[in-house]
């Protein structure tokens, strides 16, 4: 399995686009409380008329939401998403302790396709209002620019207000309410219309020596109303876990996801990673489920398409560690619709490496973009006939001794009464038009049932 040095050749293409430039930070003042049975996602919904975000950790462990902008950095202030995480990082390093961003950044900054509207290529924010629960900890933080204001106490008289207004918001409180109905779905590309990408993506590989190119599709859903990102997260949420779940909200834009799959996970220079690629469905009953995970077991083109996001991903974490070891190959984890292959790793990060360079390194990986990289890349700009935007992309957040990035799969964008799901599946050599459209119906199941 020869990469014939494409993926390097991309990689050092990303850097020559994103330019090295050591952007000037911006600094900031930070007033936090502590708050007793606030529900974070119950205050998240309460924030109207603001840019906001929402994020919970895959384990359960940690939940953020965030209002308003104290800083930012996107494509108004940098040019590149190097430039933009070049200044968060020193903009954390340097400013309190316990500031982060959070944000992401589009699939393929190499496609010149529009990207989402309002939100560009890549942003990453400092929320001015932001409730973080850690454990059994949780934090109301009051964040503004360096200069603003010099009253550190003021600062705090407010934060400690609006932590009595947020008191009120325990979990008790929350109760699913009504979904707008489903009016109309366009499926783009149509059933067809997959059928000839598929055919025309095999012919290629087999032409041009290719592993694995992973396509995408969307469907566009229009509604009987104005749907509400936070109804959605409560439903996703509602009995689940094992997914990061995740809200980015701008100019009445929401892009929503509830991902499985981690792209990296930092503390310090301790680093954890995984490949995850390989899909077959839930059945009805436990018994049938066993029976198909056996069937993914025994699968040598499942095994295939794992196999190079395996490879991928070991290759560049030895390029960027000191050390890296799997921790698990080829598991299998259940999730609501569907289950994966998943291969787990660990390593300790050479000293000084930016979060810029572990992105770059790790993104994308073969389980959203194919292999080799740049081939299939171009392949996948040629043939899609939407940009991706945000879907696939890195979403999460950067902080001092810590950083999160999920990968924005099963996710959709919502504006007002319309919704996008994206889903995607890898194409290798062994695969069946018909059953790939079925597996990224199976994903986007995720979402159409709490809709329906």
């Amino acid at each position: 399995m020869k990469d014939s040095g494409q993926t390097c050749r991309v990689r050092q293409d990303m850097r020559r686009v994103v330019g090295d430039v050591a952007p000037r930070p911006q600094l900031c003042v930070r007033a936090e409380v502590e708050v007793e049975g606030v529900s974070v996602l119950e205050w998240f919904s309460r924030q109207h008329g603001l840019d906001r975000f929402y994020w919970s950790g895959r384990d359960g462990e940690e939940e953020a939401a965030g209002a308003g902008i104290a800083v930012q950095a996107d494509e108004v202030d940098y040019s590149t998403a190097w430039e933009a995480l070049t200044a968060v990082r020193r903009s954390v390093d340097e400013g309190p302790a316990d500031l982060r961003y959070y944000g992401g950044m589009c699939f393929d900054p190499l496609d010149d396709r529009t990207p989402m509207e309002g939100f560009g290529r890549f942003r990453f924010v400092a929320p001015r209002l932001e409730l973080r629960r850690t454990g059994g900890r949780t934090i109301l933080a009051l964040t503004e620019p360096a200069g603003r204001r010099s009253n550190i106490q003021s600062l705090r008289a407010e934060v400690e207000a609006l932590a009595s207004e947020a008191a009120s918001l325990s979990t008790d409180t929350v109760a699913l309410q009504p979904v707008r109905r489903i009016l109309t779905r366009v499926d783009r590309p149509n059933r067809n219309q997959w059928t000839e990408m598929v055919g025309q993506v095999m012919d290629t590989m087999r032409r041009e020596g290719l592993g694995k190119i992973v396509l995408s599709r969307k469907s566009e859903l229009t509604m009987s109303g104005e749907v509400d990102p936070a109804e959605i997260l409560r439903r996703v949420r509602a009995g689940r876990g094992g997914t990061y779940d995740f809200c980015f909200e701008s100019g009445g834009r929401a892009f929503v996801g509830s991902s499985p799959e981690c792209l990296y996970r930092r503390r310090d220079r301790e680093i954890r990673t995984e490949a995850m690629a390989g899909t077959c469905p839930i059945g009805e009953t436990d018994r049938q489920t066993d029976d198909l995970r056996q069937a993914l077991l025994a699968s040598a083109k499942e095994a295939e398409e794992h196999e190079y996001v395996f490879q991928d991903v070991r290759t560049q974490l030895q390029r960027i560690c000191d050390r890296c070891r799997v921790v698990g190959e080829r598991d299998v984890l259940a999730l609501t619709y569907v289950q994966h292959f998943v291969s787990r790793f660990e390593g300790r990060l050479k000293a000084g490496l930016a979060t810029a360079e572990v992105i770059d390194a790790l993104h994308p990986t073969a389980a959203v973009g194919g292999y080799p990289q740049a081939a299939a890349l171009e392949q996948i700009r040629r043939i899609e006939r939407h940009g991706r935007g945000w879907y696939a992309g890195p979403v999460g957040w950067v902080g001092r001794r810590a950083d999160e990035f999920a990968v924005g799969i099963r996710s959709c964008m919502i504006e007002g009464p319309r919704l996008t799901l994206y889903a995607g599946a890898g194409i290798v050599e062994a695969s069946d038009a018909a059953a790939e459209w079925d597996e990224t119906e199976a994903k986007m199941r995720h979402f159409l049932e709490v809709l329906e």
